[in-house]
Protein backbone atom coordinates (compact mmCIF):
# COMPACT_ATOMS: atom_id res chain seq x y z
CA UNK A 1 0.00 0.00 0.00
CA UNK A 2 1.33 3.43 -0.63
CA UNK A 3 2.92 4.98 2.19
CA UNK A 4 1.56 8.68 0.76
CA UNK A 5 -1.92 7.89 1.64
CA UNK A 6 -3.68 10.13 4.28
CA UNK A 7 -7.07 11.09 5.13
CA UNK A 8 -7.75 15.24 5.24
CA UNK A 9 -7.29 15.88 8.96
CA UNK A 10 -11.18 16.79 10.46
CA UNK A 11 -12.73 13.93 8.17
CA UNK A 12 -13.52 12.08 11.16
CA UNK A 13 -11.83 9.01 10.82
CA UNK A 14 -8.89 7.23 12.21
CA UNK A 15 -6.06 9.52 13.09
CA UNK A 16 -7.95 12.61 11.77
CA UNK A 17 -10.29 13.35 14.11
CA UNK A 18 -10.64 16.07 16.14
CA UNK A 19 -11.08 16.46 19.78
CA UNK A 20 -14.70 17.24 19.80
CA UNK A 21 -15.78 14.54 17.37
CA UNK A 22 -13.13 12.23 19.95
CA UNK A 23 -15.42 13.17 22.58
CA UNK A 24 -18.67 11.83 20.29
CA UNK A 25 -16.89 8.84 19.70
CA UNK A 26 -16.07 7.76 22.78
CA UNK A 27 -19.53 8.38 24.39
CA UNK A 28 -21.06 5.82 21.48
CA UNK A 29 -18.30 3.71 22.82
CA UNK A 30 -19.53 4.10 26.43
CA UNK A 31 -23.19 3.63 25.50
CA UNK A 32 -22.67 0.18 23.14
CA UNK A 33 -20.50 -0.97 25.92
CA UNK A 34 -23.17 0.11 28.55
CA UNK A 35 -25.48 -2.35 26.96
CA UNK A 36 -23.43 -5.13 26.24
CA UNK A 37 -22.22 -5.26 29.79
CA UNK A 38 -25.47 -5.36 31.56
CA UNK A 39 -28.67 -6.87 31.24
CA UNK A 40 -30.80 -3.90 30.30
CA UNK A 41 -32.67 -4.05 27.28
CA UNK A 42 -32.42 -0.10 27.28
CA UNK A 43 -29.56 2.84 27.91
CA UNK A 44 -29.73 4.16 30.79
CA UNK A 45 -30.87 7.34 31.57
CA UNK A 46 -27.29 8.30 32.86
CA UNK A 47 -25.61 7.22 29.54
CA UNK A 48 -27.78 9.21 27.48
CA UNK A 49 -28.41 12.36 29.33
CA UNK A 50 -23.75 12.19 29.37
CA UNK A 51 -24.41 11.52 25.39
CA UNK A 52 -26.62 14.91 25.48
CA UNK A 53 -24.63 16.70 26.89
CA UNK A 54 -21.46 15.77 24.76
CA UNK A 55 -23.27 16.41 21.46
CA UNK A 56 -24.13 19.70 22.66
CA UNK A 57 -21.26 21.03 23.47
CA UNK A 58 -19.25 19.17 21.03
CA UNK A 59 -21.36 21.07 18.08
CA UNK A 60 -22.17 24.07 19.75
CA UNK A 61 -19.15 25.71 17.91
CA UNK A 62 -19.66 23.81 14.74
CA UNK A 63 -22.99 25.05 14.36
CA UNK A 64 -22.54 28.74 15.41
CA UNK A 65 -19.64 28.58 13.02
CA UNK A 66 -21.93 27.27 10.44
CA UNK A 67 -24.68 29.56 10.64
CA UNK A 68 -22.58 32.34 10.36
CA UNK A 69 -21.00 30.81 7.47
CA UNK A 70 -24.47 30.49 5.57
CA UNK A 71 -25.81 33.98 6.48
CA UNK A 72 -22.46 35.14 4.93
CA UNK A 73 -22.84 33.59 1.99
CA UNK A 74 -23.60 35.31 -1.12
CA UNK A 75 -24.85 33.84 -4.66
CA UNK A 76 -24.14 36.59 -7.87
CA UNK A 77 -27.12 36.73 -10.25
CA UNK A 78 -26.64 37.14 -14.10
CA UNK A 79 -26.31 41.18 -13.52
CA UNK A 80 -23.85 41.37 -11.44
CA UNK A 81 -25.45 41.91 -8.32
CA UNK A 82 -25.78 39.90 -5.18
CA UNK A 83 -27.90 38.46 -2.90
CA UNK A 84 -27.94 36.33 0.28
CA UNK A 85 -28.22 32.44 -0.18
CA UNK A 86 -31.38 30.37 0.40
CA UNK A 87 -31.48 28.78 3.83
CA UNK A 88 -30.88 25.33 4.10
CA UNK A 89 -33.65 22.88 3.62
CA UNK A 90 -35.02 21.32 6.92
CA UNK A 91 -32.97 18.05 8.20
CA UNK A 92 -34.65 14.47 7.29
CA UNK A 93 -36.63 12.25 9.46
CA UNK A 94 -33.60 10.17 9.89
CA UNK A 95 -31.37 13.06 11.53
CA UNK A 96 -33.82 14.33 13.93
CA UNK A 97 -32.51 13.57 17.30
CA UNK A 98 -33.58 10.22 19.02
CA UNK A 99 -34.29 10.47 22.84
CA UNK A 100 -33.64 6.40 23.51
CA UNK A 101 -31.46 3.51 21.81
CA UNK A 102 -33.89 0.79 22.73
CA UNK A 103 -32.93 -2.86 22.09
CA UNK A 104 -36.34 -3.78 22.66
CA UNK A 105 -38.39 -1.22 19.71
CA UNK A 106 -35.36 -2.63 17.76
CA UNK A 107 -35.98 -5.98 18.62
CA UNK A 108 -32.43 -7.38 19.72
CA UNK A 109 -31.38 -8.78 22.64
CA UNK A 110 -28.68 -7.92 24.92
CA UNK A 111 -27.45 -11.63 24.24
CA UNK A 112 -28.10 -11.13 20.53
CA UNK A 113 -25.87 -7.48 20.49
CA UNK A 114 -22.33 -8.96 22.26
CA UNK A 115 -21.69 -11.26 19.47
CA UNK A 116 -22.70 -9.45 16.85
CA UNK A 117 -20.66 -6.68 18.31
CA UNK A 118 -17.52 -8.73 18.49
CA UNK A 119 -17.99 -10.44 14.97
CA UNK A 120 -18.36 -6.67 13.26
CA UNK A 121 -14.95 -5.82 15.41
CA UNK A 122 -13.16 -8.74 13.96
CA UNK A 123 -13.50 -7.67 10.43
CA UNK A 124 -12.98 -3.90 11.11
CA UNK A 125 -10.90 -1.45 13.18
CA UNK A 126 -12.97 -1.13 16.07
CA UNK A 127 -13.30 2.65 16.14
CA UNK A 128 -13.66 3.07 12.25
CA UNK A 129 -16.64 0.19 13.08
CA UNK A 130 -18.56 3.58 15.01
CA UNK A 131 -17.00 6.24 13.28
CA UNK A 132 -18.80 4.79 10.04
CA UNK A 133 -22.01 5.51 11.57
CA UNK A 134 -21.38 8.66 13.67
CA UNK A 135 -20.67 10.24 10.02
CA UNK A 136 -23.96 8.69 8.46
CA UNK A 137 -25.54 10.47 11.31
CA UNK A 138 -23.95 13.98 11.03
CA UNK A 139 -21.80 13.06 14.59
CA UNK A 140 -25.86 12.88 16.89
CA UNK A 141 -24.64 9.64 18.91
CA UNK A 142 -27.89 8.45 19.57
CA UNK A 143 -29.17 8.33 16.07
CA UNK A 144 -25.61 6.65 15.29
CA UNK A 145 -26.44 4.15 17.78
CA UNK A 146 -29.80 3.45 16.58
CA UNK A 147 -28.70 2.91 13.19
CA UNK A 148 -25.51 0.60 14.05
CA UNK A 149 -28.13 -1.79 16.34
CA UNK A 150 -30.34 -2.26 13.41
CA UNK A 151 -27.38 -2.89 11.02
CA UNK A 152 -26.63 -6.10 13.43
CA UNK A 153 -30.03 -7.11 13.20
CA UNK A 154 -29.75 -7.46 9.71
CA UNK A 155 -26.77 -8.95 10.12
CA UNK A 156 -28.22 -11.22 12.53
CA UNK A 157 -31.35 -11.89 10.28
CA UNK A 158 -29.30 -12.60 7.25
CA UNK A 159 -27.57 -15.20 8.82
CA UNK A 160 -24.51 -13.04 7.72
CA UNK A 161 -22.00 -14.79 9.49
CA UNK A 162 -22.69 -18.26 7.58
CA UNK A 163 -21.12 -17.18 4.55
CA UNK A 164 -17.97 -17.14 6.59
CA UNK A 165 -18.62 -19.91 8.58
CA UNK A 166 -19.68 -22.54 6.22
CA UNK A 167 -17.71 -24.44 3.46
CA UNK A 168 -18.61 -23.73 -0.27
CA UNK A 169 -20.34 -26.96 -0.35
CA UNK A 170 -22.43 -26.40 2.74
CA UNK A 171 -24.00 -22.91 0.79
CA UNK A 172 -24.29 -24.43 -2.87
CA UNK A 173 -26.32 -27.03 -1.07
CA UNK A 174 -28.60 -24.52 0.98
CA UNK A 175 -28.21 -21.81 -2.25
CA UNK A 176 -28.37 -23.36 -5.45
CA UNK A 177 -25.62 -22.14 -7.82
CA UNK A 178 -23.58 -20.50 -4.83
CA UNK A 179 -20.13 -22.08 -6.07
CA UNK A 180 -20.76 -21.68 -9.57
CA UNK A 181 -20.75 -18.00 -8.83
CA UNK A 182 -16.66 -18.60 -7.56
CA UNK A 183 -15.93 -21.05 -10.72
CA UNK A 184 -17.06 -18.57 -12.94
CA UNK A 185 -15.22 -15.93 -11.61
CA UNK A 186 -18.40 -13.93 -11.37
CA UNK A 187 -16.68 -11.14 -9.18
CA UNK A 188 -13.21 -11.47 -7.40
CA UNK A 189 -10.99 -9.31 -4.87
CA UNK A 190 -7.82 -8.60 -7.15
CA UNK A 191 -4.53 -6.24 -6.19
CA UNK A 192 -5.55 -2.30 -4.70
CA UNK A 193 -6.00 0.80 -7.04
CA UNK A 194 -3.86 4.23 -6.45
CA UNK A 195 -5.60 4.78 -3.35
CA UNK A 196 -4.64 1.68 -1.50
CA UNK A 197 -8.39 0.37 -1.97
CA UNK A 198 -8.72 -3.36 -2.72
CA UNK A 199 -10.32 -3.54 -6.38
CA UNK A 200 -13.42 -5.75 -6.75
CA UNK A 201 -14.19 -6.96 -10.15
CA UNK A 202 -17.60 -7.87 -11.16
CA UNK A 203 -17.36 -9.64 -14.87
CA UNK A 204 -20.98 -8.94 -15.98
CA UNK A 205 -21.29 -11.01 -19.02
CA UNK A 206 -20.61 -14.37 -16.94
CA UNK A 207 -24.15 -13.45 -14.87
CA UNK A 208 -27.08 -15.80 -16.63
CA UNK A 209 -30.33 -15.41 -14.60
CA UNK A 210 -31.09 -19.06 -14.56
CA UNK A 211 -27.85 -20.44 -13.33
CA UNK A 212 -28.57 -19.78 -9.57
CA UNK A 213 -31.34 -19.06 -7.07
CA UNK A 214 -31.68 -15.43 -6.44
CA UNK A 215 -30.64 -16.53 -2.53
CA UNK A 216 -27.35 -17.79 -4.16
CA UNK A 217 -26.15 -14.57 -5.87
CA UNK A 218 -27.06 -12.60 -2.35
CA UNK A 219 -25.20 -14.39 -0.26
CA UNK A 220 -22.11 -14.41 -2.40
CA UNK A 221 -22.19 -10.99 -3.27
CA UNK A 222 -22.60 -10.80 0.94
CA UNK A 223 -19.56 -13.35 0.58
CA UNK A 224 -17.39 -11.07 -1.86
CA UNK A 225 -18.17 -8.27 0.75
CA UNK A 226 -17.10 -9.61 4.10
CA UNK A 227 -13.87 -11.19 2.42
CA UNK A 228 -13.14 -7.65 0.87
CA UNK A 229 -13.45 -5.97 4.04
CA UNK A 230 -10.67 -8.54 5.56
CA UNK A 231 -7.98 -6.92 2.78
CA UNK A 232 -8.59 -3.25 3.43
CA UNK A 233 -6.20 -1.94 5.69
CA UNK A 234 -5.86 1.05 7.80
CA UNK A 235 -5.83 4.36 6.98
CA UNK A 236 -8.25 3.03 4.25
CA UNK A 237 -11.85 2.11 4.94
CA UNK A 238 -13.34 1.51 1.25
CA UNK A 239 -13.30 -0.74 -1.45
CA UNK A 240 -13.16 0.02 -5.31
CA UNK A 241 -15.49 -1.30 -7.85
CA UNK A 242 -15.07 -2.07 -11.37
CA UNK A 243 -18.05 -3.18 -13.89
CA UNK A 244 -16.47 -4.47 -16.41
CA UNK A 245 -19.16 -4.77 -19.32
CA UNK A 246 -17.04 -6.21 -22.29
CA UNK A 247 -19.51 -8.60 -23.94
CA UNK A 248 -22.63 -7.69 -21.86
CA UNK A 249 -26.35 -8.63 -23.42
CA UNK A 250 -29.60 -8.92 -23.18
CA UNK A 251 -29.06 -12.83 -21.70
CA UNK A 252 -27.45 -11.42 -18.77
CA UNK A 253 -29.75 -8.86 -17.87
CA UNK A 254 -31.92 -9.88 -14.30
CA UNK A 255 -34.43 -7.82 -13.42
CA UNK A 256 -34.64 -9.18 -10.61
Amino acid sequence: MPKDIQTPPGTGHVGTMTPDQKVLLKEMWSQILSIADSNNLNVSADVLAASTIATEAASAASETASVKSKTATTKKSWFGTSKAAPAPAADSADDAPLTRANLTDIGLSVEQLRPALWNNILGDHPDSLLLRFLRARKWNVNNGMTMILKAFKWRLEDDIEEVKSKSEDELDAKYRGFRLQMELGKSFVHGTDKEGRPVVFINVRLHKPADQDAKALEKFTIYVMEVGRLMIQPPVETACLVFDMTGFGLANMDYK
